[in-house]
């Protein structure tokens, strides 16, 4: 992920022609990427003001404002997107996802069956319904819905968190234990390749596995492996202390653990989230900082 280079060139491509509004999206993206909240905003209305009936600069938007917890005003962003294009089946499920933040199960049901009419392959949809169903208590449905994404797509942790946390809710937190190792697994393999919109899911579900691997019965609770992902979630989730006496429990039980050494010497990935600045030249320092991480 070369994001100086990226933006060198869509610089370079808007000092050519200042009005060229699928530059400013894309540059918009890379912003959001490093965390230049204002910045990608920026681009994206720029993009807007240039070509308003292009669906996918609104889905970009929407997706940054639903990380921000902004969801009303992802909602009148998306909307707009489904009024420039009502066959762009991704609109429908970024608002089923802003529905379901401001706990609107049902309505956000109804957006992923659309969207779902339109892209009926889309793993992500298929969980982002599962985790709906859920929380309306239609259990085995979730769980189908979870088993239909991962039949699509069993790469996906977000997907096995949410089927984890599906199962926890409606059996018993053992089983759900198998879902959350997979989900951890893809994690720890493949935590630099996570897009932002999965980055946001995963981190909801982060804090739902947590809570789950709390509720372990204390026979469970002997398992390195146990102590082990359970660090690894509250690394991710920045508390550090707490992940290393998680880290410690585990190499008390498997001291030989060259991977336990590993994770407990990680420290909190670099994550710039609203940095603002007016500097071209300071904004590559940044990426390249990050890419030197």
């Amino acid at each position: 992920k070369n994001y100086p280079d990226a933006l060198r060139h869509y610089q370079k491509a808007l000092e050519l022609d200042p009005l060229y509004p699928e530059a400013y999206h894309n540059r918009g993206n890379v912003y959001a990427k490093i965390g230049m909240v204002k910045k990608a905003l920026e681009d994206y209305n720029k993009s807007i003001d240039l070509d308003e009936k292009n669906p996918h600069v609104y889905n970009s938007k929407c997706i940054l404002l639903i990380s921000l917890d902004r969801f009303e005003e992802a909602i009148k962003c998306i909307d707009k997107a489904i009024l420039a294009d009502p066959t762009e089946g991704a609109s429908y499920k970024n608002k089923g996802i802003c529905l379901y933040n401001l706990k609107q199960f049902r309505s956000a049901i109804e957006f992923y069956n659309t969207s779902l009419e339109y892209h009926q392959n889309c793993a992500a949809t298929y969980s982002y319904k599962g985790e709906a169903l859920n929380e309306v208590e239609f259990y085995e449905e979730s769980l189908k819905c979870f088993d239909k994404a991962i039949e699509l797509d069993s790469s996906a942790s977000s997907i096995y968190f949410g089927k984890g946390y599906a199962v926890a809710r409606s059996k018993d937190t053992n089983e759900a234990r198998e879902y959350f190792n997979s989900a951890l697994e893809l994690e720890i393999a493949n935590e630099d390749a996570l897009d932002p919109e999965t980055q946001f899911i995963s981190g909801t579900r982060l804090e739902e596995a947590l809570k789950c691997y709390s509720n372990l019965s204390n026979s469970d609770r002997s398992q390195a492996e146990m102590f082990r992902n359970k660090g690894y979630l509250l690394l991710k989730l920045q508390q550090a202390s707490s992940a290393v006496e998680e880290y410690d429990n585990a190499l008390a039980i498997n001291p030989n653990n060259s991977t336990l050494h590993d994770l407990k010497g990680r420290k909190s990935s670099i994550h710039p989230r609203n940095i603002e600045a007016t500097d071209q030249d300071l904004l590559i320092d940044i990426c390249l900082a990050i890419d030197d991480k």
